[in-house]
């Protein structure tokens, strides 16, 4: 009799665990919402093809929306990212296992995309890049902007995201992020210069925008979420879907 009430308890809980906890262990991830046009492409080269609600991602696919497309895409449990239209982003690796680290690794090649990170574990590692800008990323919200000219801007509404030269860190570890601290008053960290590809990395808290164009300037700036560029369509949608996810309880 016992034997047969475990066996049914371990079936009852395969049938009806969580779609996000299968992810995490498989390091697939999942499109949860989409409004427009998406479409995939694989690893082999295939051809970009439709992709609807609840399409499953692998690492090394490809995702992009086209006009007036909006999607939401959902990683192991506590890292949603969402694209405006227009946005084409890289998986690199979801949830991939290294050297004893989780690592995730995105990267956008152009357009708007928005990001909610839970707090992650002291071996969870995100990163999100740009063609020339890169971010490491320990449990925040933020959005990054990538230029046609590949000109990138970050802001963050919560947490510390390290900025760094991606040719920097393509080698090596990611630094560890400090906790949050003090910083000096925001303004220009330095007119153009000739810089090495090793050089730069910067600390961003909540509340600050980091810009940076392709001739080297760097730009920390304090924002406000009155300022006009917050008050778009696109910030305002995404400030509430994250409203509608805490409610449900969806983040750690």
């Amino acid at each position: 009799m016992n034997i047969t009430i475990l066996i049914t308890v371990a079936a009852f809980l395969t049938l009806y665990t969580p779609a996000f906890a299968e992810e995490a262990l498989s390091g697939a991830g999942t499109i949860t919402y989409v409004k427009g046009t998406a479409q995939k492409k694989g690893t082999k080269g295939d051809d970009w093809q439709g992709a609807k609600e609840n399409t499953t991602l692998a690492s090394g696919d490809k995702v992009k929306t086209l006009e007036k497309t909006r999607a939401e895409i959902r990683l192991e449990a506590g890292k949603v990212i969402r694209l405006d239209e227009n946005t084409t982003v890289d998986l690199v690796k979801l949830v991939e296992e290294s050297q004893n680290k989780v690592e995730t690794d995105i990267k956008i090649e152009q357009g708007n995309l928005w990001a909610k990170v839970g707090k992650l574990g002291e071996n969870t590692e995100l990163k999100v890049e740009s063609p020339i800008a890169g971010a490491s990323i320990r449990g925040t919200t933020f959005r990054v902007e990538v230029a046609i000219d590949k000109s990138t801007q970050l802001n963050v509404y919560e947490g510390v995201v390290e900025i760094y030269n991606p040719m920097q860190k393509a080698g090596g570890p990611i630094t560890k992020i400090e906790a949050p601290r003090e910083v000096k008053k925001p303004g220009y960290i330095e007119g153009p210069r000739e810089v090495s590809q090793d050089e730069w990395s910067y600390i961003v808290k909540d509340m600050q925008r980091f810009t940076i164009t392709p001739s080297g300037l760097k730009k920390v700036e304090e924002f406000k979420k009155d300022d006009i560029e917050d008050q778009s369509d696109w910030v305002r949608w995404n400030m509430e879907m994250d409203k509608k996810m805490d409610k449900k309880g969806n983040m750690p």
